[in-house]
């Protein structure tokens, strides 16, 4: 067990809870569901942490797709919050599955790309653009069978990040999909080229699904003329910017900030805003910290892993956590339209802190098996590259 890691996470998760209550104007009924999902999640990283990797990868692709099938449902089932359908409710519980597909979907690439690893390796030596030129020669099947390694994975990161735009219309969560595939691919890929046309090919997509949404639109023309729209998008984010200006060096004191009253629901999204005013850019800076030592003592224990599903499940985890705390900040900052991602760990939300807390549990998981060799042995067939190779 990685205790370190296990501190660290403890650290940002009580943090969280503390600028919860804080936030939501002392709401202690909020902070007690969080402290709940919390208290579950660490038990959940416990017991995932007890599971060899090699029954992980068999569920994996299982996980996967439950998690797009119970996003699908929502578009039949889920309930509306402020014009958004993206929640499922069973009883007292309701949960978000679109940030089961975060999860999901680390696991599904992990399963695919150790089985078709060599391919994907071969990269460099694919021609593609032979398939036109020699369209009505080439074998069809043969062609796409002998390049599968690299297709499957560019299809799974497609159909999340499609699926949770198309039904939850929440472009953010499927930035943060893409973002964590295609990191994913560019650590284990030697087709550089081949990525950057996937990359130019989402990002015209990424636009597509902007103009078609003029609420899309919206966030934009705020970002762009934050001081001149009167939108409720502007008037967020515009308070947000009092908050995180007026706490000065060392804020204003625990539990003594101004700005929550007018900023909506700020122990969500905007969480980032109340901590910069009340702790000041010292408590800012402090929090960045934690996340880049979060990082920092990811990546260490990336180094170490020497099995091939080990390092991809720690790389996702490593590129989930990272991506989303960078794109919430500098949404804070207005560096970047409003996206609507929640601050990892720190930010309300029980379905988000509770996937989260279940992926240190597959890091750990994977750590805890990193010098069992007999264990590491189960991958031979196709599911390890050895430390030789």
């Amino acid at each position: 067990m990685d205790w370190m890691l296990l501190l660290i996470v403890a650290a940002l998760v009580i943090f969280g809870l503390i600028m919860q209550y804080s936030a939501s104007s002392y709401d202690l009924d909020l902070v007690k569901k969080q402290g709940i999902f919390a208290a579950a999640g660490f038990a959940a990283v416990f017991l995932i942490s007890l599971i060899p990797p090699r029954i992980i990868n068999k569920l994996s692709l299982a996980f996967y797709g439950a998690s797009l099938v119970m996003t699908g449902a929502t578009a039949v089932l889920g309930r509306t919050v402020k014009g958004a359908r993206r929640w499922i409710e069973i009883g007292p519980v309701r949960f978000q599955p679109s940030e089961m597909v975060k999860a999901g979907l680390i696991l599904a690439l992990a399963c695919v790309i150790c089985k078709y690893f060599h391919e994907i390796n071969g990269l460099e030596r694919i021609r593609f653009t032979e398939f036109f030129r020699n369209y009505k020669e080439i074998d069809k099947k043969v062609f796409l069978r002998e390049r599968r390694g690299y297709l499957l994975p560019i299809l799974l990161i497609a159909a999340a990040a499609a699926l949770v735009v198309i039904v939850t219309k929440d472009l953010g969560t499927a930035i943060i999909i893409f973002g964590i595939g295609f990191l994913i691919l560019l650590s284990v890929s030697p087709g550089i080229r081949y990525l950057l046309t996937v990359l130019i090919v989402a990002a015209c997509a990424g636009v597509g699904f902007t103009l078609l949404f003029p609420y899309r639109m919206g966030r934009i023309s705020a970002w762009l003329d934050l001081q001149h729209n009167t939108s409720d998008l502007g008037y967020q984010i515009q308070e947000g910017l009092y908050a995180i200006g007026s706490g000065g060096w060392f804020g204003r004191g625990l539990g003594k900030s101004v700005q929550k009253v007018f900023i909506p629901e700020p122990h969500t999204d905007m969480i980032f805003t109340i901590v910069c005013e009340e702790l000041g850019i010292i408590g800012g800076i402090f929090l960045i910290v934690l996340f880049v030592i979060l990082l920092l003592r990811l990546r260490r224990i990336y180094h170490e892993i020497t099995d091939l599903y080990g390092k991809i499940i720690v790389a996702g985890v490593t590129a989930h956590i990272g991506l989303q705390s960078v794109i919430n900040m500098a949404v804070m900052a207005n560096l970047l339209p409003n996206t609507g991602v929640p601050l990892p760990f720190i930010s309300y939300g029980g379905t988000s802190l509770l996937i989260l807390l279940g992926e240190i549990g597959l890091v750990l998981s994977v750590y805890r098996e990193r010098l069992d060799r007999a264990k590491n042995n189960v991958y031979d067939t196709g599911y390890v590259i050895r430390e030789t190779q």
